[in-house]
């Protein structure tokens, strides 16, 4: 706890689904970056333990973010990580978009220069195979997921939807962003570290094209993952 107690903050660099996340100064390490869970708020502490178990099980990685520490007090729960100074790539990929580009139509927009794009593939590849080399699926790869460090290299981050698999295993938790989600996960009919790739290519081509390949998607989970939409055909349609 004298870890979190010494921390002086700087500014709020997002919130999270149970709190902010605020980049702190360290008297004795620096900057940090310090994501908060208020205790009253945390509907499947379990979860908040996982996500906890899965970053350590990472370790220090280059493109991973890492876990320094965790504290917690009456109220609340800490996680310490290292500070991506960068901030999250979605922002630098609207700026990408927002800039006029030599040549190009009035009001078309693209993501990033070949150039660039392929280095940002890479870097997120070597994340995802040191995560799947860990036994750890991700399981909400977008471009908001991913941070971008001070000195402009890509971190896979927040690990709330993370877990372990034991090899063979299926998961079964239907999670994740709708315009990533891999076809099994739709169906619900278990799904592995495939998930990741596909998410992988989802996000490689939102990056170079500026959108999603498939749009969107209505948040909402498909209560029928049928895609029959008609569930009682007639087999008969004319009787006369």
């Amino acid at each position: 706890m004298d870890a979190v107690r010494r921390l002086e903050d700087v500014l709020v660099l997002g919130h999270g689904r149970m709190g902010p996340v605020t980049l702190c100064r360290d008297p004795e390490g620096g900057l940090v970056a310090r994501k908060t869970f208020k205790r009253k708020a945390i509907m499947h502490p379990a979860r908040v333990m996982r996500e906890r178990d899965v970053m350590r099980t990472l370790g220090d990685c280059p493109y991973t973010v890492n876990l320094i520490g965790t504290a917690k007090d009456d109220g609340f729960l800490y996680f310490l990580m290292e500070a991506c100074l960068g901030g999250p790539l979605h922002r630098h990929l609207r700026a990408e978009m927002a800039r006029p580009r030599l040549g190009a139509d009035p009001g078309s927009k693209a993501g990033f220069p070949w150039d660039r794009l392929r280095v940002y593939a890479a870097e997120i590849a070597a994340g995802l195979k040191h995560c799947h080399d860990a036994a750890v699926v991700h399981r909400d790869l977008k471009a908001s997921n991913v941070l971008i460090s001070a000195d402009g290299h890509l971190k896979l981050a927040d690990f709330g939807f993370a877990r372990t698999l034991d090899p063979g295993e299926r998961a079964e938790t239907y999670c994740g962003t709708p315009h990533a989600m891999a076809p099994e996960m739709w169906r619900r009919s278990g799904h592995g570290f495939g998930v990741d790739w596909w998410a992988f290519g989802v996000l490689v081509y939102e990056l170079g094209v500026g959108a999603p390949p498939f749009g969107y998607r209505d948040p909402k989970p498909n209560p029928n993952p049928n895609p029959n939409p008609n569930p009682n055909p007639n087999p008969n349609p004319n009787p006369n």
